[in-house]
């Protein structure tokens, strides 16, 4: 991380490179958008928005902007090397290669999580964490926790660790709600087929 001085004496944290981006971060910055660049500093610093607005130096946005100059580096994220295991918490994680084999209440889980309000990385998070939780804790799938195991143990890990980890899960989603799709219009009526089309709403944008 590289160290920004600002007047006052106030220190800023600014990563030098994605691989210093947590997944936590990289869910703000995909949720800032263009139109609020406070928003989109904030989460390049790991900081509040309402924090960042009230810092004691006009030329705040510059100094980091400064330091910045690799976001704006095309990155080739699908060359990512697909993981066996991921570390959290100094606890090696097995990467399930197929969630078929996973159990029908994790799949559940997570259709009924999708919304047109989640961006990318948020749907890539919450899918991680449903499909650790239970090698994590050596225990059974547990919904109503899944969300504080996200916030406590997925979140602040490395997003170039979790992209392809990630993309992976939601390739295999879209596999499985495109197949539900096509099974819905085929053997049953037109309000079960919409239905599982709504559903499937919210990965018509993400990447192929």
């Amino acid at each position: 991380m590289k160290k920004i001085k600002l007047k006052g004496g106030v220190t800023l944290s600014v990563p030098e490179s994605y691989s210093e981006l947590t997944m936590r971060m990289f869910v703000k910055i995909q949720k800032s958008g263009v139109d609020d660049e406070a928003n989109f500093l904030s989460a390049i610093c790991g900081i509040s928005r309402e924090e960042f607005v009230k810092l004691k130096d006009t030329n705040v946005d510059v100094k980091i902007y400064n330091e910045i100059g690799w976001f704006a580096e095309q990155t080739k994220f699908d060359e990512l090397k697909h993981p066996s295991y991921l570390m959290v918490n100094n606890k090696k994680i097995k990467i399930p290669k197929d969630i078929g084999y996973e159990t029908y209440e994790q799949k559940l889980a997570v259709t009924n999580h999708l919304s047109d309000k989640l961006v990318d990385s948020e749907v890539m998070a919450y899918m991680i964490a449903v499909y650790l939780y239970p090698k994590y804790y050596e225990d059974d799938f547990n919904g109503d926790d899944v969300e504080n195991f996200m916030e406590l143990h997925i979140l602040d890990l490395r997003f170039v660790d979790l992209y392809p980890i990630g993309t992976f899960f939601l390739q295999s989603l879209r596999e499985f709600l495109n197949s539900k799709i096509a099974f819905y219009q085929k053997n049953t009526n037109r309000t079960n087929s919409e239905r599982v089309l709504k559903n499937s709403k919210s990965l018509r944008n993400l990447k192929r």
